[in-house]
């Protein structure tokens, strides 16, 4: 596992602490501090001048902001729409902007909300309150004022983080609390129930996995390293060679 910070997980840094030697521990090798400069078939080239020879590559980033969303004509933070405490844009009478996309600042620290599904789900809340309230012309807006409840994870193998209204857990209990509040989220009893039932024949028999097409097997004996300038200057040279 490769990351451009200390740890793992932007939690708190006990927390995050915690989910790192745990992974560690099931035999996960994490390279903390640097970032992929480039990546082939079978490598990937670290900023730190390392080389990880590799057959699969998995890729995860965070949240970034589009472009037609950071180029709309109002005011910006981060790319994001700067929003009152009604969730609407100052500059817009009746636009408003929640989730990922909004810049909602935290009255009590005076910081951004994090964009995560427990806040968006209240800030949408809002939205709709607020749109009602301009439509039918009650002028009855609300503001949003939400304090977060914690955050959880799931780090494999039926163990967990998690910080909830302050306190620090880790194992199988912050697994089965992350679980429960996931199953409690769920729109509908039927799919509750599903869930529920499924999760229960996990907890007796092994993963059900279905293979869909074939897996191209390669070796990691021998590799190649192709930096970025040889992809970038490729017919360039070609077509000096020829000439020469």
């Amino acid at each position: 596992m490769l990351q451009k910070t200390e740890y793992c997980l932007k939690l708190d840094p006990d927390i995050a602490k915690k989910a790192t030697e745990s992974l560690q521990k099931a035999g996960i090798r994490i390279i903390s501090n640097t970032k992929a400069v480039d990546a082939g078939d079978n490598f990937v080239f670290l900023g730190n001048g390392e080389t990880i020879p590799c057959s699969t590559i998995i890729w995860t980033a965070g949240v970034t902001i589009d472009s037609v969303v950071s180029g709309l004509d109002c005011e910006h933070t981060a790319g994001k729409v700067v929003v009152d405490s009604h969730l609407r844009i100052p500059k817009y009478e009746n636009v408003f902007v929640l989730g990922d996309c909004a810049a909602i600042t935290d009255t009590k620290t005076g910081n951004l909300y994090p964009p995560t599904a427990q806040h968006a789900l209240r800030e949408s809340k809002i939205v709709s309150h607020n749109l009602k309230s301009a439509i039918t012309g009650k002028n009855q807006d609300k503001e949003f004022n939400y304090e977060s409840k914690g955050m959880m994870a799931v780090i494999g193998k039926r163990s967990g983080i998690a910080s909830v209204f302050g306190c620090k857990i880790s194992g199988t209990v912050a697994w089965v609390i992350w679980k429960t509040y996931y199953l409690t989220m769920l729109p509908t009893f039927e799919k509750k129930c599903r869930v529920a039932l499924d999760w229960t024949v996990n907890l007796f028999f092994k993963r059900d996995i279905t293979l869909v097409g074939k897996i191209k097997k390669k070796s990691l004996n021998e590799f190649n390293i192709t930096t970025l300038d040889d992809v970038l200057f490729k017919d360039e040279r070609q077509v000096s060679e020829q000439k020469s």
